[in-house]
């Protein structure tokens, strides 16, 4: 039985057509079969160490043959030191040799139930001690069915049957009856048809807790009359070549920022393209034409031909001003192209908006090793790029300048007093912070 994955995948080959066809029914009437005790389609053994009373019987009706767990003579009970026997119906055969899997969708036979339970109804104990059960399930290992914990066996069975009347359960017959199920697709997962596959009965004895001096048995279990309905999924040549159109979509970006007079780097790197064997190819226009493009260091032209068409993805070019460019995209084995638009604009660098935000100067420890933290987490400018100033006295420039990209700098060791000329007779450090230009770095005001 073992443990089997919760979904199967089945690979589609390219150039194929598959369809779902119903498979022939498998039907067994067992009235082929030879016995001694079982065979020569069926199968039987036992899952732990006991005996096996599966055999085949042909008294009930007589001359009908059927298998049954229990004596061989037909009359009497099933023993209780049985091994936890199983019965597999014939093997499997329901993949086709232009089949990729398969699943069993329903399954039917006759059988008739007489399991055993006891208890004490007059001391208050139900008949749920010494309780047998037989599950009916698909498995590809059958002696290596785990009878030791009956609910996780109940759970992977297609149907299982027990003498529990005071829960619920009550699966004894009166005589032949006849069980039908369709088949949950999961029963089916994780099975390789190709290989041996059985539908099982397992009779497990004594799933419940038992008491001295209590061996509950039946007459036992019959079954006849099989049937196995199946599906298969079967691939078949397609009709026609299936061809896939080329398609490419052009996705433009720009690297970063550049100031009036850099060169900004358009990258089309992250284009896609669906059923291009080749690779793909760029090229960069301005007003219809093409752009003399250099690499993305901006001093390598990029390899283009004439018509501006390249293997590079991007393309350093240095506007005047706002400019939108054509970005084409396609596949060097065919097919059509993409184009997408993209404006891109030198910055202007001057800070705006504010306010310019209240310094905070905090130290993180005492002279020596100590830092000083500084922050202006209010500050409303933007582009956040500043300019901090140091120096050991408010009344002359400050002397020493910092640049800062953010909101916070930290000076290392600065808790030591690194002053050279005292103020009011104390060594002092003084800080300022300016906004700055973030083309030209230069300080704009404090």
């Amino acid at each position: 039985q073992g443990s089997k994955p919760s979904v199967d995948v089945l690979e589609l080959m390219l150039d194929l057509d598959y369809e779902v066809v119903p498979g022939v029914p498998l039907a067994d009437d067992v009235d082929d079969e030879l016995g001694v005790p079982v065979g020569p389609n069926w199968g039987t053994g036992t899952t732990v160490a006991g005996g096996n009373e599966w055999i085949l019987t042909a008294c009930d009706p007589p001359g009908n043959q059927a298998y049954r767990n229990g004596p061989g003579d037909c009359t009497g009970e099933y023993g209780d030191d049985q091994g936890n026997p199983y019965l597999t119906a014939p093997v499997l055969d329901i993949m086709g040799p232009d089949s990729a899997a398969a699943r069993v969708t329903n399954v039917a036979w006759n059988h008739q139930v007489d399991l055993g339970s006891a208890g004490f109804p007059l001391g208050g104990i139900p008949d749920v001690l010494d309780a047998d059960i037989v599950g009916v399930l698909l498995s590809d290992d059958p002696a290596s069915i785990d009878t030791s914990d009956p609910f996780a066996l109940l759970n992977g069975v297609i149907a299982f049957y027990a003498d529990l009347e005071p829960l619920g359960i009550e699966s004894n017959t009166m005589g032949w009856e006849p069980e039908a199920f369709p088949v949950d697709p999961g029963a089916s997962i994780g099975f390789d048809f190709t290989q041996p596959v059985w539908l099982t009965w397992i009779m497990a004895l004594d799933v419940s807790p038992s008491f001295p001096g209590i061996d509950a048995q039946g007459e036992g279990y019959w079954v006849d009359d099989l049937v196995i309905e199946h599906e298969r999924v079967d691939h078949v040549p397609s009709a026609a070549s299936c061809l896939r159109d080329v398609v490419v979509f052009s996705i433009p970006r720009q690297q970063g920022e550049a100031c009036l007079g850099d060169p900004i780097v358009l990258d089309a790197s992250a284009s896609e393209s669906l059923g291009c064997v080749g690779a793909l190819e760029y090229r960069f226009l301005l007003d219809g034409a093409p752009v003399a493009c250099f690499e993305a260091d901006g001093m390598t032209p990029r390899t283009q031909d004439g018509d501006g068409w390249g293997t590079s993805p991007t393309c350093s070019d240095t506007p005047s001003q706002g400019t939108s460019y054509d970005v084409e995209v396609r596949c060097d084995t065919g097919g059509l192209s993409d184009v997408r638009s993209i404006f891109v604009a030198p910055i202007d660098g001057r800070p705006v908006g504010g306010p310019l935000g209240t310094l905070r100067v905090t130290k993180t420890g005492d002279c020596p090793g100590g830092d000083v933290e500084l922050s202006w987490v209010d500050s409303g400018i933007t582009p956040q790029t500043f300019v901090v100033t140091r120096a050991d006295s408010p009344l002359r420039p400050l002397d020493t300048l910092i640049d800062v990209d953010g909101l916070t700098h930290v000076e290392a060791g600065g808790a030591c007093d690194r002053g050279v000329t005292p103020y009011r007779g104390v060594l002092i450090d003084f800080y300022t912070i300016e906004a700055r230009d973030a083309c030209t770095g230069a300080p704009v005001g404090p």
